[in-house]
């Protein structure tokens, strides 16, 4: 088990998700980031055997971070594999796609690079708003959370990748977005 644990997140979902940790992960230390300021001062004070995982962040963890860690770091985000890079949700909308969810993936430095881990999905309601979607894959990037921190509780040992799993569909940039959805 992890001695450390260092939870990347937004502010609003940070004190729940911390919250849910340690009552799960007893004498474990947990440590919040919700920023690249509050992340390099995680990552300095830091234990060997610390766990990195990102929910829902939109902080970016460089190379140079990553390779401080001595346990694998996870990211989990809402949008599934087939929408890698930034605003799934709306390009899924846009798209008329009829699943959505999220997805968990060894963190990299390349966004939505890393092998996949696990992933989530749900249908998506006849006449979804984009809200819509974000709310599922909100909704999904936290069972998959749930999860994931069960297995770091119990074991140091990496979380199995997902067998049948893998990037697919264009990587959406933000050039993209603001092309596709100008303002």
């Amino acid at each position: 088990m992890p001695q450390h644990f260092i939870l990347l997140c937004e502010p609003l979902s940070a004190p729940h998700l911390e919250q849910f940790v340690r009552a799960r992960a007893g004498p474990a230390g947990v440590r919040l980031a919700t920023n690249k300021q509050e992340l390099a001062a995680a990552l300095v004070q830091a234990p060997s055997a610390t766990r990195l995982i990102a929910v829902c962040a939109n902080t970016i963890v460089r190379a140079e971070q990553l390779s401080t860690l001595a346990l694998t770091a996870y990211n989990i985000h809402p949008g599934p594999p087939d929408y890698p890079g930034v605003h799934p949700d709306a390009f899924a909308h846009a798209d008329g796609a009829r699943q959505f969810g999220a997805t968990a993936h060894v963190m990299t430095e390349r966004i939505d690079g890393g092998a996949i881990i696990a992933t989530a999905t749900c249908a998506v309601p006849a006449g979804a708003m984009r809200t819509d979607f974000a709310d599922l894959g909100f909704a999904c990037a936290l069972d998959l959370f749930r999860v994931i921190v069960q297995h770091c509780i119990e074991t140091d040992e990496d979380f199995p990748l997902h067998p049948n799993a893998d990037w697919c569909g264009p990587y959406n940039t933000l050039k993209a977005y603001r092309a596709r959805f100008p303002a």
